[in-house]
């Protein structure tokens, strides 16, 4: 104790100065700073269990009101848990005390580690994505004693192009032992929708179910984990999720002694600064998200989406499972993916110039796919995204056949008009398929 006190009241103060005086500087552009002697509070984390679930929660006071932060997995799983740590709960309220301008204090103890990289590198990145001002310190009660945790490998599970890439690479005696994949990860931290708890619980279950079946057969065993995450945090999920899924893995540290965060873009795209997507600081913050006992990092950052696709296309049960849809509730009963989402059609393109997409009939709908396919063909050609330049070259490294009218209209369209496809057009014409089909064959001469 009197080690992180004087660690606390050497460094703190110091730091505490150079904050306020920021503070001073740039509150008036910030309504939403706060003082620095306001604070985010987190209690012990208590564990119960029953019905066949365990569950660790911590109360945590921000503002005037007390949140009780929970995650809950099966009860076969509760030694998993690192009861003996708040930085699961730390990790969780760093973007809450970051945009209110607070401190966090911690009634109990965290990892040193994480403690030094939180407050010397992960806080000013983050707040300067933020674009909000470095005033949040971080005070624990002691530093944990833990310094080795369990030999388990992790990594989240989607179903998707990046996370059965993250399995292909990490199976099968391609990377060393120690670095294999042990256990599969799928949670509810606000990937599946953000509408309501409700409905995002039921979808979470939904997918746990086709996801399990899939583990077995991949020889892995999943953990469901379930949680009140996104109501706690109340943000855009494409803005926090790097923070959400590892505070997750950060639960289970008893267990895993590696976690392996499956990238979303190339190595090429890391940057730092303001930005709508997280996935773009990973190669720098995840390493900070780690303990003495466990290692947080990226993986696939070195392949292209079209080289993951191609990956992915190798592992037989991915014909049965991929899951990539953003709309499922607009795909037909008993299929996962929708085909014309954004997400489905980029990927279903990429599968029919391999020539596979036949093959996976059962998980796409690919008769909505076709209704839509040239549309989607004058963004590829004419897009600027990294995406879609990828998709191009694909197409003429396969030399695939592209109808000469498609080509006209992508090479005369402005790319930002090009790039609308997916995300305005596609989406517009849902409701007027008839009038799809036909500028679709109108396309294909």
């Amino acid at each position: 104790m009197a080690t992180v006190n004087s660690i606390l009241a050497r460094d703190a103060n110091s730091y505490m100065e150079e904050s306020a005086s920021a503070v001073l500087k740039t509150v008036p552009a910030n309504t939403n700073a706060k003082t620095v002697s306001e604070e985010i509070i987190i209690n012990p984390p208590v564990v119960s269990t029953g019905n066949g679930r365990a569950r660790i929660a911590s109360g945590i006071r921000i503002g005037e009101d007390v949140k009780t932060l929970w995650f809950e997995i099966e009860d076969t799983y509760k030694d998993y848990l690192a009861a003996d740590t708040l930085d699961a709960f730390v990790v969780a309220s760093l973007i809450p005390a970051i945009l209110r301008g607070e401190n966090i204090r911690l009634k109990g103890p965290m990892s040193g580690k994480l403690f030094y990289n939180l407050s010397y590198s992960l806080i000013p990145i983050l707040s300067e994505y933020l674009e909000k001002p470095r005033v949040t310190n971080i005070f624990p009660d002691t530093f944990t004693s833990a310094t080795t945790g369990g030999a388990g490998v992790a990594a989240g599970f989607s179903g998707g192009v990046d996370s059965f890439c993250n399995y292909y690479d990490h199976s099968h005696g391609r990377v060393p032992d120690d670095f294999s994949l042990t256990h599969f990860i799928f949670n509810n931290v606000g990937a599946h929708g953000q509408k309501a708890p409700d409905a995002d619980r039921a979808l979470f279950l939904r997918r746990f179910s086709r996801l399990r079946d899939c583990a077995e057969k991949l020889g892995k065993p999943a953990v469901a984990v379930d949680s009140n995450l996104d109501e706690f945090m109340g943000q855009k999920f494409e803005l926090t999720h790097t923070l959400r899924n590892t505070a997750v893995a950060l639960l289970m540290q008893a267990a895993f002694g590696k976690f392996l965060y499956s990238s979303g873009y190339p190595l090429s795209e890391t940057k730092l600064g303001p930005d709508s997507n997280m996935s773009h600081l990973e190669p720098v913050i995840l390493p900070l998200l780690g303990t003495e006992r466990l290692e947080c990092m990226g993986s696939g950052g070195q392949h292209s989406r079209v080289e993951k696709t191609r990956r992915v296309t190798e592992i037989e049960e991915s014909r049965h499972y991929l899951d990539v849809c953003v709309s499922p509730h607009n795909a037909p009963g008993g299929i996962a993916n929708c085909g014309v989402c954004w997400k489905c059609i980029r990927t279903a393109t990429t599968l029919k110039i391999f020539g596979k997409l036949e093959e996976y009939n059962k998980v796409f709908d690919l008769k909505s796919f076709a209704t839509f396919e040239n549309l989607y063909l004058i963004e590829v050609m004419g897009g600027k995204s990294p995406y879609v330049k990828e998709i191009r070259q694909l197409i003429a490294e396969k030399n695939f056949p592209v109808p000469r009218f498609v080509r006209l209209i992508g090479t005369l369209l402005p790319a930002a008009a090009a790039q609308q496809f997916s995300m305005r057009i596609i989406p517009a014409l849902l409701r007027h398929r008839s009038v799809a089909r036909f500028i679709n064959r109108s396309l294909a001469w």
